[in-house]
């Protein structure tokens, strides 16, 4: 999910419609709002063996217009109006001569503060990191899946701070967040909850904002502290303005916002699974579903 302006948000994933025939058409893998209305769209690469590829990304990562990247195993630069994107094939698969990761490593999610240092992340562990030119694999000291990533610069200090969130969503694993550092090593910061952690958001290093299994923020001043007012439910997606301007989704229909003082839960619109998140200045929109159904949900602040 990515807000890029008032008038362009972009939602990937494996979207269906049937054709007039009734049967089902390849999936679509970007929904992109114009400011008016959504426009589903199919992008392609062609792989390193000559066969193209419908992507159906996972993940999204907006820098401009014209520079959009996107996760859907590998990696792969849209330009925002071509059929066809450039790919990065980092991950393994037969007929790939040179993969940076192993089997069973897929990229889900990207994130970037430039096309010269721009992250991806993934499954079993997975994360790697492109300098313009080149990618080069990370290695991050775990097997679980690697299930959201952020980073900021500290407009003070100067201290780029980058941090992942790792867990299986389903199955037992390791739960940490994992600092990537400017040497393009990995360590951790201390999670001692014991949940899991799906989302990780910031501003700086003073305060940050998790989603998993509980929603939790931690201070220089203390630690992780539980967010007991949002109701205890398995959360996806935290993302935020500002550190009194926060917004968490995730299962049974749970939205939430936060002021720096408390948490707001909006029940009216609790009728779907939220499974990602973007905000920006003034707007909020969140995907998910409802019995299989694509739903999307659009908040504006005026």
């Amino acid at each position: 999910m990515a807000i890029v302006n008032d008038t362009l948000t972009i939602a990937c994933g494996e979207i269906y419609l049937r054709d007039s025939t009734g049967q089902y058409q390849p999936p679509f893998g970007l929904a992109i709002w114009n400011g008016r209305q959504w426009q589903l769209t199919r992008v392609y690469a062609t792989g390193p063996t000559g066969v193209v590829s419908n992507l159906v990304p996972r993940g999204i990562w907006a820098l401009s217009t014209t520079e959009i990247w996107l996760a859907s195993g590998g990696v792969f630069r849209w330009n925002g109006r071509d059929v066809n994107a450039t790919p990065y094939w980092i991950n393994s698969f037969p007929g790939n001569p040179n993969p940076i990761w192993t089997a069973g490593q897929y990229a889900q999610r990207v994130w970037g503060s430039s096309s010269q240092r721009m992250y991806a992340i993934g499954t079993v562990g997975a994360i790697a990191v492109f300098d313009g030119s080149t990618w080069q694999r990370i290695e991050s000291g775990t097997t679980a899946d690697i299930n959201d990533i952020w980073g900021s610069t500290d407009p003070g200090s100067g201290l780029r701070l980058t941090l992942a969130a790792a867990s299986n969503v389903a199955t037992p694993g390791e739960m940490k967040i994992l600092r990537i550092t400017g040497q393009n090593t990995v360590d951790t910061i201390g999670w001692v909850t014991g949940r899991r952690v799906n989302s990780i958001w910031f501003r700086n290093e003073r305060k940050l904002f998790t989603a998993g299994g509980g929603v939790f923020i931690r201070g220089l001043d203390m630690g992780w502290q539980e967010q007991i007012q949002i109701p205890l439910v398995y959360t996806r997606r935290v993302r935020g303005n500002g550190i009194n301007d926060v917004f968490v989704v995730g299962d049974f229909g749970v939205v939430t916002h936060f002021n720096g003082v408390s948490w707001r839960v909006y029940p009216e619109v609790a009728a779907a699974l939220y499974y990602s998140c973007d905000y920006n200045g003034r707007s909020m929109i969140a995907v998910g579903e409802r019995s299989a159904r694509a739903v999307v949900l659009r908040g504006h602040r005026n």
